[in-house]
């Protein structure tokens, strides 16, 4: 009897000693994919606001977004941004509801007189501007000084785009503009990783020369509508711009095709692109075609290159035509198979080959408007600060 009882008793107290050893790998294993599920879920609902790119323009101009005359000068910290008018902006998505603070270096050159000189933040939905922080410049600065602009983003903002705007006499030189975001992210969220299927034997074929097909010209849509985006000036749904050293005048009065302006494009050296900004994006499959009048000088033949480019700078089509100098040569160019997913914000057109000047005039585009799914392309205010609109 006592050695059943003290057998019965060593395997209850065995018992309980595995039980409990048990629990305690358990528990910190349960813990940690606690933890683990925590931190997942944490990374998936952050919030992403986007820093400045090319702050200090140690890359040149690119993504800023210039109209008029500009130079990459010396700056503050290696190079820097000259801007002797009218403007400068560079747009970053961002968060409804965020605190943030944006910093650069600026100084000027030039006399101040009635003319408008600053730097303001407009807050966008898409295209509508939906409220703005500006902040003007009424003194000289004689030496790079620190300027800083705090706001929050009103709600259902999606973008925010600063603007550095220089009037007519006076040059605003900035550097190392940077923004800092409270309690958003600026990193970017990791892609949802796909699975890679696998790969299936195929079958080793003779291959056979294919037969060359030429290209056919695609079908005039029958709802065509000409979209006019310069005619004697900029028409108020597009933007006009530049990169690289190129001075542009919207008002030239020789060469004209027709009517009273044409629109003068000087490079200062090399090559350089004028382009056109949609304030609409353009839904790509609804894009027939791209036509403008152009003219060269001081060079027997010019080559351009006419590009159509998404958002994010990404070309969606490049077309290269060659015009004679010294009259004016009409050019259409069509598309037929454009990403149906895609939206086209700018047609940049540049001269990749002589650095003379060259002149546009009569540029539209053909539309489609059986392709245009969704509300037809909205009309908003051109972009200047409000003190001069």
């Amino acid at each position: 009897m006592k050695l059943y009882f003290r057998t019965q008793h060593t395997r209850f107290i065995l018992g309980i000693l595995f039980l409990s050893a048990l629990a305690l790998f358990l528990i910190p294993a349960t813990n940690q994919t606690s933890a683990s599920s925590n931190h997942l879920a944490m990374s998936q609902t952050d919030e992403y606001c986007a820093p400045f790119e090319n702050g200090g323009f140690e890359n040149g101009i690119m993504p800023w977004i210039t109209s008029g005359q500009f130079e990459i000068t010396a700056g503050r910290t290696g190079q820097g941004l000259a801007i002797i008018t009218p403007y400068a902006r560079q747009k970053i998505d961002a968060e409804p509801n965020k605190d943030f603070t944006i910093s650069l270096y600026a100084k000027t050159e030039g006399e101040f007189g009635s003319n408008w000189t600053g730097i303001g933040v407009d807050y966008l939905d898409g295209v509508t501007e939906l409220a703005d922080t500006v902040t003007q410049i009424t003194e000289p600065i004689g030496d790079y000084t620190l300027i800083e602009i705090s706001g929050t983003t009103p709600a259902n903002t999606s973008a925010i785009r600063l603007w550095l705007y220089s009037g007519n006499g006076v040059t605003l030189f900035v550097d190392d503009i940077e923004i800092e975001w409270i309690d958003c992210s600026t990193t970017p969220p990791p892609p949802i990783p796909t699975q890679t299927p696998e790969p299936t034997a195929v079958p080793t074929a003779t291959p056979v020369p294919p037969t060359p097909v030429p290209t056919p010209t695609p079908e005039r849509p029958e709802n065509l509508e000409s979209i006019m985006i310069f005619d004697d000036a900029v028409s108020s749904d597009w933007y006009l711009g530049s990169w690289g050293v190129v001075s542009l005048n919207p008002l030239a009065k020789e060469p004209i095709f027709e009517g009273e302006n044409s629109l003068e494009v000087s490079l200062a050296n090399g090559s350089g692109t004028a382009f056109f900004e949609a304030k609409s994006p353009i839904p790509a499959p609804s894009l027939y075609s791209v036509n403008f009048m152009v003219s060269g000088v001081d060079a027997p033949t010019q080559t351009f290159e006419v590009q159509l480019m998404n958002k994010s700078f990404q070309p969606l089509s490049r077309s290269t035509v060659t015009v004679t100098a010294g009259e004016w040569s009409e050019i259409n160019v069509t598309y037929s198979s454009l990403p149906a997913d895609q939206t086209i914000q700018y047609i940049a057109i540049t001269n990749s080959v002589s650095s003379a000047p060259f002149y546009l005039d009569n540029v539209f585009i053909g539309q489609n408007m059986d392709a245009i799914e969704g509300p037809e392309l909205l009309d908003t205010q051109i972009f200047l600060p409000a003190i001069i609109r």
